[in-house]
């Protein structure tokens, strides 16, 4: 269990700000119907494709060297973000993010978000409780 940085998606928002395909998320979401674009989900967010340079531009990452950097398609399904997380199992963000640090729960850093499957967390939380 660990932290693990996914450095080659950047949220929807910001791809249309650099992109200068796309002009609104409606045409984007076209592209995606048409084949042209694969977004990919996480959690209730979407994320588009971009490169390891732009993302680490985009949200002031120095160097990807020496993080644990994970391929968008191994990221496991079922993810949620952590202030979700934070307000079902009724404990802080930096809480869960302490979690990651001291390996008891796998955390996903996409795009700013850190992300977390709640069934760990709740069983996390459950067992610090007793």
């Amino acid at each position: 269990m660990a932290i693990y940085f996914q450095n080659t998606l950047v949220r929807t928002a910001d791809f249309l700000k650099t992109s200068k395909r796309y002009s609104s998320s409606q045409s984007l979401s076209r592209a995606k119907k048409k084949g042209h674009i694969a977004l990919k989900n996480v959690g209730s967010l979407v994320f588009a494709p971009g490169t390891a340079q732009q993302t680490a531009e985009l949200y002031s990452v120095a160097s990807w060297e020496g993080l644990r950097v994970i391929d968008a398609e191994k990221l496991p399904g079922g993810l949620t973000a952590i202030n979700r997380i934070g307000k079902a199992i009724g404990v802080g963000e930096a809480t869960i993010i302490e979690w990651g640090l001291f390996n008891r729960l796998d955390l996903y850093w996409v795009a700013g978000t850190f992300f977390a499957n709640l069934l760990q967390a709740q069983s996390i939380a459950a067992a610090s409780k007793k």
